[in-house]
């Protein structure tokens, strides 16, 4: 849906809304973003704008304002440091000497970039498009592939290792980080995990041939697993088409070939290992 039909659908001018953000950063390139920009929004939804500029702000500040019935949630985002992500990203990306390294960006930092990713552009000072190449924005995806398979690696360790963290908790973990990863790897990047559920949703009209998406979100909706073992063999169903993925294909033939291929054999080989104390 064109951003001007969505404003549209939901009675948002969009004039009002660029003269709202104008005292958060002069020159600022301004990006609709949050579930608006990903047409999950409903009627009550935030309006989640973010100015792209130099100023600053102190981290968690962000500034409220009201559109009508709606809030309008303004996010500036310092652009110079977003910038320099992009070399960190591409260089894990280029050089997984230890996949186990995968810095773990804060949910800030993951917003920043879904938006100057995925979101729509209300105004370009002409900064955008040298702010996504800067920022590995465009990386996010294989990025969220590769954290995730080592948080699904760790819970099946300490699956397999006993005594610890609840096998429940583990079991939930490993449903949640393996959907993530296969939601990233089929491009339907979103690293809010509120909207998870509605996301796996839709990938069975991505992919026609998914047969496990209702169990998972079956699963995912239940809460607490009521048959440990049972969820992993899902998970494991899941992530053998994960597996299959070009992304994570072409992943492995021109990025993170060696390591990434030896992450996914220890899942592999982890699965069975974490059922049998279950």
């Amino acid at each position: 849906m064109l951003t001007s039909q969505l404003f549209e659908l939901w009675g948002i001018d969009d004039e009002i809304l660029l003269h709202s953000c104008q005292d958060h950063g002069s020159g600022s390139a301004v990006v609709l973003g949050g579930s608006l920009a990903d047409n999950m929004g409903t009627p009550v939804s935030d309006i989640d704008v973010y100015c792209f500029s130099d100023a600053t702000r102190p981290d968690g500040q962000h500034a409220f304002r009201r559109l009508n019935e709606r809030v309008v949630h303004i996010h500036t985002v310092n652009r110079t440091t977003l910038g320099s992500l992009g070399g960190p990203l591409w260089q894990l990306l280029d050089e997984p000497q230890c996949l186990d390294g995968v810095p773990v960006l804060p949910p800030t930092t993951l917003s920043d970039l879904h938006a100057l990713q995925a979101g729509r552009a209300l105004y370009d000072d002409g900064t955008l498009e040298q702010l996504r190449v800067d920022s590995g924005s465009d990386l996010l995806g294989s990025y969220l592939v590769l954290r995730n398979l080592v948080r699904t690696r760790r819970l099946l360790q300490r699956l397999k290792d006993g005594p610890g963290a609840p096998a429940k908790v583990c079991v939930r973990g490993v449903l949640e980080a393996t959907t993530d990863t296969c939601l990233a790897a089929i491009g339907l990047v979103n690293p809010n995990p509120k909207w998870r559920v509605e996301l796996l949703s839709r990938a069975p009209s991505s992919r026609p041939d998914t047969r496990w998406t209702d169990a998972m979100v079956e699963a995912l909706r239940a809460g607490a697993p009521d048959d440990p073992a049972g969820q992993l063999a899902l998970a494991g169903e899941c992530l053998a088409d994960v597996f299959e993925e070009p992304t994570v294909r072409l992943l492995v033939a021109q990025r993170a070939g060696t390591q990434l291929l030896s992450l996914m054999d220890d899942v592999r080989k982890a699965l069975p290992l974490a059922r049998n104390p279950l």
